[in-house]
């Protein structure tokens, strides 16, 4: 967040303000999400021009919403993406399987037509 320079949410909070927040709150917070009452605040709307002349709408989560998010996703990708990755590489030999018996079949057909 900090590379990005990202914009501070609906809370007006910016990046280095949240340290000494989440130093001084860090108990409470993780109580929260643990009990499964954390619930992120709402996100601030924004409207950036297109080169076409419309606008595409962004909502900027808050500085502390989008920190635990990335601390929990940091957290939860090693256990679950190992199992995406084996469900993706599953379904690309099936495809792939599926791709030559089409091909094949398409070959014979091309064959049998020929004959004629």
């Amino acid at each position: 967040m900090k590379a990005n320079k990202g914009a501070p949410g609906i809370d007006g909070m910016t990046i280095e303000e949240a340290l000494p927040y989440l130093q001084e709150h860090q108990q409470e917070l993780t109580n929260r999400i643990y009990r499964g009452k954390y619930t992120p605040s709402p996100v601030r709307r924004v409207e950036i021009p297109k080169p076409d002349g419309g606008v595409r709408k962004l909502g900027i989560p808050t500085v502390i919403d989008r920190t635990l998010q990335q601390a929990i996703t940091q957290q939860l990708v090693p256990i679950y993406e190992p199992l995406f990755l084996q469900t993706a590489a599953t379904v690309t030999v099936q495809t792939e399987t599926q791709k030559e018996q089409y091909l094949r079949l398409r070959s014979t057909l091309n064959r049998a037509t020929h004959m004629r």
